[in-house]
C-alpha cells in the first residue's frame, strides 16, 4: 500500500451505511453504460446522459472484463484500482462501488483515485464513495474539491458523479454532511455551492421538515446569495414534488 494511501487511511472511519473527454477510457465508460446486462447506478446515469454512440469494438473489450472484476475479491479490486491500466481502475471503482459497504476497506484508495489523470477512473471512484460506507468529514472535503477543480461539468462528467455521491451521503448521514452542505452555500465558489444545493435538495425531497428548519435559518443569512439559494432550493423542492 502506498505511504500516501497509509496516511489517508488513518483520517477514515469506515460506517456502515443505512443501506446497501478527456481521457482515452471516456468511450469506454460510455460502453458500460450501454451494455445489456444489469448496470451500477453510475452507469445508468451515464447511459442518460450520452448521446454518442458505442461500437461493438469498444462493448467487446470492456464487456469480459467488467464481467469479471464484478465478481472479484475487494484484495484484488484494490489491486486493479492502484496500479491497473485506466481500463482496470475504472472498472475496478465500478466494481468496488457494486459491492457497496462490503468494500469499505476500498475508501482509501478511491479517495486517491480522485486525482487519478483519467476522467473515467474518477467518474466511478466518485459515484463509489457515495455507496460504500466511508466517515464524510473525510470524503466531503475530497469530493468538493473535485467538484470545484474538474474541467468538466457536463452531466456525465465526474463533476456531476461527485454531486451525486455527496447526495448520497447526506441521505446516509444527516447529521454530519447536512451542516457542511448549508456552510457550504456560501463558500463563494459557484460550482461547489450548486453542488451543495442539489444534494441539499435530493435530502428535502425524502426529509422536508428537516431541511425546512435549515432553510429557515439561511433566510436571514448575512450573505444575499446564501438566501437566494435557499429561495433556489425551495422552488426545486416544489418543483420537483409535482
Amino acid at each position: 500500500m502506498a505511504a500516501s494511501e497509509q496516511d489517508l487511511l488513518k483520517e477514515i472511519t469506515s460506517i456502515t451505511t443505512k443501506d446497501t473527454r478527456r481521457s482515452v477510457s471516456l468511450p469506454e465508460t460510455e460502453a458500460l453504460t450501454k451494455l445489456a446486462v444489469p448496470a451500477t447506478n453510475a452507469s445508468a446515469s451515464t447511459a442518460e446522459d450520452s448521446s454518442r454512440s458505442v461500437s461493438p469494438h469498444q462493448v467487446g473489450e470492456v464487456l469480459p472484463l467488467r464481467n469479471a472484476l464484478r465478481g472479484a475479491p475487494t484484495k484484488e479490486l484494490l489491486e486493479r484500482l492502484r496500479s491497473g491500466t485506466p481500463r482496470e481502475k475504472f472498472l475496478a471503482a465500478e466494481a468496488l462501488g457494486a459491492k457497496g459497504t462490503a468494500a469499505a476497506e476500498g475508501a482509501a484508495a478511491l479517495l486517491l483515485a480522485l486525482r487519478d489523470p483519467s476522467r473515467s477512473v474518477r467518474y466511478f471512484a466518485a459515484q463509489a464513495l457515495g455507496s460504500i460506507g466511508v466517515s464524510p468529514e473525510t470524503a466531503l472535503p475530497r469530493l468538493l474539491h473535485l467538484i470545484a477543480h474538474e474541467p468538466d461539468t457536463s452531466p456525465s462528467s465526474p463533476a456531476h458523479a461527485a454531486t451525486r455521491a455527496i447526495a448520497k451521503l447526506a441521505l446516509s448521514y444527516p447529521d454530519q454532511v447536512v451542516p457542511m452542505l448549508v456552510s457550504e452555500l456560501g463558500c463563494g465558489i459557484k460550482r461547489v455551492s450548486e453542488a451543495a444545493r442539489h444534494a441539499l435538495v435530493r435530502f428535502g425531497l425524502k426529509n422536508p421538515v428537516v431541511l425546512g428548519d435549515y432553510l429557515t435559518e439561511l433566510d436571514r443569512h448575512e450573505q444575499k446569495t446564501v438566501r437566494y439559494l435557499a429561495t433556489a432550493i425551495r422552488q426545486d423542492l416544489q418543483h420537483m414534488s409535482r
